[in-house]
């Protein structure tokens, strides 16, 4: 059992569970059931539910082991047993933190049709992704072999393990580039909401709950003047809190973006005002029939082109017909004449 101070990290962990196992199946029916629009932000959403759960057993295995307690009042096979929960709890972080990042920026760019908003959102999820995946290799390799992270508890001295200078500063830097993201995505939602068609009222309720997707910034913030821990001797007594924050950090960011996809269901149960859902309903399939109009004219166009070339061979296209292609509308009717084929 979890003794000293574990015993928050164990409380904190099972708390948020809960509300995650609330908040996301409520995200997956309505996005199945009412709007019948499940894609990939709900994909990642569901991913990082999934792993979210592991990262909250291992989190709880540490503290069984001493995670919150003084590393000279541990036996070394608890030593090991509560380094090796950290090790696994911070992996799964890693992971978690980057696919609930990924899933609010791709529900962004189902709601806007502005291309600059769309490189931006695209922007951060290449950063993100891109960091993440560098930093959970970094730690995972952090020991040579990998198992040598808990097994020197046990004195095993046959490996070798980083500097935890080194890896103080990769997680410092980790914690930079998400806080970065989650700043660049709670500022873009302005931007989106700001061109809507409704009342001042509706676009700060609707930005209020795109918002929410980005306070996980907080979290991440309240957990950096922590990282200095890691390189301390009592392991497993000075990192509990940045272990608590992790969690935090992890749980939230499901929780506030499962939370901004259930306008609908709100709007069913007469929680919020139908006209605020109805607003952004709109606002995303504008997006959509923007992106579909979009693919239309790229047909239309090609297949111009085709007749043109066909019935003029090495000809330049008239310069009337580029005015409207610009347009996006296409050749006017006179411009292109079929040649007679009677003979």
């Amino acid at each position: 059992m979890s003794g000293g101070r574990g015993r928050i990290l164990d409380g904190v962990t099972i708390t948020f569970l809960v509300l995650t196992w609330i908040v996301v199946p409520l995200r997956v029916y309505t996005r199945t059931l009412i709007r019948k629009s499940f894609g990939w932000d709900d994909v990642f959403a569901v991913l990082a539910f999934c792993v979210n759960n592991g990262l909250s057993a291992w989190a709880m295995y540490g503290t069984h082991y001493g995670v919150g307690q003084h590393i000279t009042d541990l036996p070394p096979s608890r030593v090991a047993g509560a380094l090796k929960g950290y090790y696994v709890s911070e992996l799964l972080y890693v992971t978690t933190t980057c696919l609930i990042k990924v899933s609010f920026s791709l529900m962004l760019l189902r709601i806007t049709d502005k291309r600059w908003i769309s490189w931006g959102v695209w922007i951060v999820i290449a950063i993100t992704v891109g960091f993440s995946v560098f930093y959970f290799f970094f730690i995972m390799f952090a020991c040579e072999p990998i198992q040598f992270f808990w097994t020197k508890a046990l004195g095993v001295t046959d490996g070798r393990c980083r500097d935890p200078v080194a890896m103080t500063r990769a997680t410092y830097a980790h914690g930079a580039v998400m806080t970065f993201g989650d700043i660049t995505l709670a500022i873009l939602p302005l931007f989106v909401v700001r061109s809507l068609q409704m009342s001042q009222r509706q676009k700060i309720s609707v930005f209020s709950l795109l918002a929410l997707g980005s306070v996980t910034c907080v979290a991440t913030i309240a957990r950096l003047p922590e990282v200095h821990n890691l390189a301390n001797a009592d392991f497993t007594y000075d990192n509990l809190v940045i272990a608590v924050w992790s969690i935090v950090e992890a749980n939230v960011a499901i929780i506030a973006t499962s939370i901004a996809t259930l306008r609908p269901l709100l709007t069913k149960l007469g929680v919020m005002d139908s006209t605020v859902a109805s607003s952004h309903n709109q606002s995303t399939q504008r997006s959509y029939r923007m992106r579909n109009i979009h693919k239309g004219v790229e047909a239309s166009i090609s297949e111009e082109d085709r007749l043109y070339d066909q019935y003029y061979p090495g000809r330049t296209m008239p310069p009337q017909s580029k005015s409207y292609r610009m347009m996006g509308i296409g050749y006017p009717k006179d411009s292109v004449k079929v040649p007679s084929t009677a003979s």
